[in-house]
């Protein structure tokens, strides 16, 4: 038996796995890590890896893996080799209560749709990069004090923020002009 073993078939474990030829081990049923995703039908505790004929289920993102690895070119390439890819298009957008608006996600990709914030936004996105120990740190270098005001720690703070209920999602066909 092989004494040295990759443990883990996300995206790392899989790359690894290739490249030295040892073999790899994953705990679940399916590799892909954070870059996987599964279907559960309504009312219904057990987890897919396809969508059922009928297509009555909910698709599930693990982690953040499909935006972190999804756009680079030899990741995809990779990934193609390794196991069939399904591509999606994801439209989705976050609902800010107090102005009762929907801004397409990513919102720094957006900024058209929050004018009174789009200024001062893209100066702090523009800035010069500087060292980051946290999260919250590493939030502010990359999408700026405005962003993480309005989005990112409201977010992820522990104590949700206060929203009536939304009206139904209004998706823009085209967005504002700048």
């Amino acid at each position: 038996m092989t004494k040295t073993m990759i443990l883990g078939g996300g995206m790392t474990g899989l790359a690894a796995g290739m490249a030295s030829g040892l073999p790899v081990l994953e705990a679940s049923d399916f590799s892909g890590g954070i870059c996987s995703s599964y279907y559960m039908r309504p009312n219904d505790t057990h987890r897919r890896s396809h969508c059922p004929e009928d297509g009555e289920a909910y698709r599930f993102e693990i982690g953040g893996g499909h935006w972190i690895f999804g756009g680079d070119p030899a990741i995809l390439r990779l990934i193609r080799t390794l196991t069939p890819v399904k591509a999606y298009q994801r439209r989705s957008s976050v609902y800010f209560c107090k102005s009762d608006r929907y801004v397409p996600y990513p919102l720094q990709n957006h900024l058209s749709y929050l004018p009174e914030y789009r200024t001062p936004a893209l100066q702090e996105i523009a800035r010069p990069k500087t060292g980051f120990v946290t999260l919250q740190d590493w939030q502010r270098q990359y999408f700026g004090d405005t962003l993480c005001d309005l989005f990112f720690d409201p977010s992820i703070s522990s104590i949700p923020p206060v929203c009536k209920t939304p009206s139904p999602p209004r998706m823009p066909t085209n967005p504002p002009s700048i």
